[in-house]
């Protein structure tokens, strides 16, 4: 069934105002227009610059053995954080590994740094290295899926009993870094690319009837900054009243909150015989909301401990999902607000939508004339996982968005005043129909 579309207008008027007075609002993302290879599921082996700053979350880790295997790799002590990539160098002996969070980036430096970083007797020597924003694509299966390199399946039919059978298979969809066999036909398939791995499960092949299922506990990506934070104690909030109070309401509500820039603070709201449930991304947040949000005939309580934990969705959050999408750089003249509404209500109920297309300019190029501009779009969904589900379609399905070719997608908060929406994430290139 269609989820029904509740728009808020009042909610975006201030950032329409913003917005349409804005002459550079075209800079609301860094630019991003490199090679389509870049975006998507090649591994990219351009020239790496070596930094010295904490805030990347690659390393390139030098100075192996002889006896150096990449099945061993990750078993050294302060490398083991989930990645999304690991590359080798054999030209120069070195490996590079960009993990999902610079937590694990720091945590190889600081075990090379004790002297603890070790193979066969040998110290390894690792350095950070430059590398590009986490792909929106990759936050949004972890989202879904909580997708990792690993694909885990329980039982394989004998014609993939042996590795060369098996390796054989899984390499079709790309590099393959490991496969372990343990007792009962128990299988581990490790590939170089996190989306690698998710691609598998995306298109359909005989062992996609095993259910095969990834291997990542969301909270080892940056355990140190999920695990403080959690307790035992409710996220979820109960709001009843007659009527129960408006979708729109509230959300607009949150905005008004001093947490609303920082992290999503809402991973799902649901109505449901007469009460609305709101989860937050953790208590504190919660407790904000369910202190000062105090509307007359509305009354409160928190759900039942247990019953509001969503390990995907949480941690995709902590890593930069919002319920939120920006799309920026459309051109086409038959994108309107109900047309965004009709093509993204299909992945999940919908909050808010605004559409701005004032302001467009013309650049004038030896290459011919384009139209340029302040052209966006903000979709909010009610659920977290909506907004994830989405991104993910249109990562497997780019060209069935030919409408909106040549414009970028990513997470974006809804902005205050005077703001423009923003994404620490790479966003996904959408291409035209004709390719």
């Amino acid at each position: 069934m269609t989820p029904t579309f509740l728009t808020t207008r009042d909610r975006v008027k201030d950032f329409a105002a913003s917005a349409s007075s804005a002459n550079a609002a075209m800079s609301l993302l860094p630019s991003t227009h490199s090679s389509l290879l870049s975006l998507f599921r090649t591994p990219t082996r351009c020239p790496r610059v070596l930094c010295r700053h904490k805030s990347s979350r690659a390393v390139v880790i030098k100075n192996f053995p002889s006896t150096f295997t990449m099945d061993r790799l990750l078993t050294l002590k302060g490398a083991g954080r989930p990645t999304e990539l690991v590359l080798r160098h054999p030209e120069n002996n070195e490996v590079e590994i960009r993990y999902l969070h610079e937590s694990g980036a720091e945590a190889v430096i600081a075990s090379a740094s004790r002297g603890e970083l070790v193979m066969d007797g040998q110290k390894l020597t690792a350095d950070f290295v430059r590398t590009r924003a986490l792909g929106v694509q990759v936050v949004a299966a972890i989202g879904l899926l909580k997708a990792s390199r690993t694909l885990v399946f329980k039982e394989l039919p004998e014609q993939f009993a042996s590795k060369e059978n098996l390796l054989a298979e899984m390499s079709r969809f790309g590099e393959v870094q490991g496969v372990w066999v343990g007792d009962g036909r128990k299988v581990n398939v490790t590939f170089s690319d996190i989306m690698t791995a998710v691609e598998k499960t995306a298109y359909p092949t005989g062992l996609d009837k095993l259910s095969p299922r990834f291997s990542l506990d969301p909270f080892s990506i940056h355990p140190e900054r999920v695990r403080a934070g959690e307790s035992r104690e409710s996220r979820t909030v109960i709001l009843n009243g007659r009527p129960v109070p408006r979708i729109t309401r509230v959300l607009q509500y949150l905005t008004t909150l001093p947490f609303w820039q920082s992290v999503e603070p809402l991973l799902s709201l649901t109505t449901f015989h007469g009460s609305m449930f709101l989860q937050f991304s953790d208590r504190e947040r919660a407790e904000l909301f369910y202190k000062s949000y105090n509307p007359l005939g509305v009354r409160k309580k928190w759900a039942p401990v247990g019953k509001d934990y969503l390990s995907g969705p949480l941690v995709a959050a902590r890593m930069g999902a919002t319920r939120t999408l920006l799309l920026t750089y459309f051109t086409h003249p038959a994108i309107t607000l109900e047309r965004v509404e009709q093509d993204f209500s299909q992945f999940g109920e919908l909050g808010a939508a605004f559409l701005n297309i004032t302001k467009c300019v013309t650049h004038h190029s030896a290459k011919g004339t384009a139209r340029y501009g302040p052209r966006q779009a903000l979709i909010e969904y009610t659920h977290i996982e909506s907004a994830c589900r989405a991104i993910d379609w249109i990562y497997h399905n780019n060209c069935s968005f030919g409408i909106y070719g040549g414009s970028e997608i990513t997470f974006g908060f809804t902005p205050d005043v005077g703001k423009q929406p923003s994404s620490p994430l790479l966003p996904i290139r959408l291409w035209a129909a004709n390719g």
